[in-house]
């Protein structure tokens, strides 16, 4: 199965055999062409004609939260001669249980990264919190019984330190090359350490009370997972507690494939 995951960042394009992700390509989502996916999409030795027929269901998963790449990436599957890929679509298929009013509304990938936190974790968590780190911040909790009950969003790193350049004037700064090291001083000396330290302190002391807040709401015991591009900047904020698992997108992806919900 091939399984593609739109995010607004980055686009990771993987091919599963079974339970694991056995090779991967990934393009920049803003930039990505129809040329670039195809290319990409061919890389991972796509399924073939025969595969396709010998067994059901989709063989192509996508989820998106950039409509338009969407499309780029449909007309380069067209080209690649995959005639019916599955768009996973919140507002039409059950991706998993929620005490929502309606999830047309909500993210995909927060309800497939949320659905293969809980699936991948043991069964005795009393209930999780579960953390997309990446040009958003996504915080939600998937109770004990694996019910989605929402959550928070928060800027990711980017988005921080672009708010700041845009509204304040302050120069701008790379986000790769400030996350990058421990943990630096709380009294920055020139401008982009000052900086550095906000977004270190700063977006960890807003994430830290998001979690202190869910857990105090729902389960004072509930695990903390993360996912995304900056999870392992996130773990170095929040310390220890944290644990890191990565491609939680795409493994919701095939978890949905595996259950029967495409039929």
């Amino acid at each position: 199965m091939l399984a593609f995951d739109i995010g607004n960042t980055q686009t990771k394009v993987v091919r599963f055999e079974d339970a694991a992700i056995c090779q991967r390509k990934a393009l920049a989502t803003p930039t990505m062409t129809i040329e670039d996916i195809a290319e990409a999409t061919q890389a991972l030795q796509p399924i073939t004609a025969s595969e396709i027929t010998a067994t059901p269901g989709p063989k192509v998963l996508v989820a998106s939260v950039v409509p338009e790449a969407t499309i780029r990436v449909l007309r380069a599957l067209e080209e690649c001669g995959v005639s019916h890929p599955r768009v996973v679509d919140p507002s039409s298929d059950e991706i998993m249980e929620h005490d929502l009013p309606s999830v047309a509304g909500v993210g995909v990938d927060r309800l497939l990264a949320a659905r293969a936190a809980f699936a991948l974790c043991d069964e005795s968590t009393n209930g999780l919190i579960v953390l997309q780190c990446g040009s958003a911040l996504t915080v939600d909790y998937v109770d004990a019984g694996g019910v989605f009950a929402g959550g928070m969003i928060l800027p990711g790193p980017r988005l921080w330190l672009s708010g700041l350049s845009c509204a304040a004037q302050l120069p701008v700064a790379s986000a790769d090359r400030l996350a990058v090291g421990g943990a630096p001083s709380a009294t920055g000396k020139e401008t982009e350490d000052a900086i550095r330290a906000g977004l270190h302190y700063g977006l960890a002391g807003a994430v830290r009370n998001a979690v202190m807040t869910i857990r105090k709401e729902h389960a004072s015991d509930a695990r903390l997972v993360l996912t995304g591009g900056w999870a392992d900047f996130a773990h170095t904020c929040l310390g220890h507690e944290t644990e890191v698992i990565s491609d939680l997108v795409l493994h919701g992806l095939r978890l949905w494939s595996q259950s029967g919900a495409t039929q």
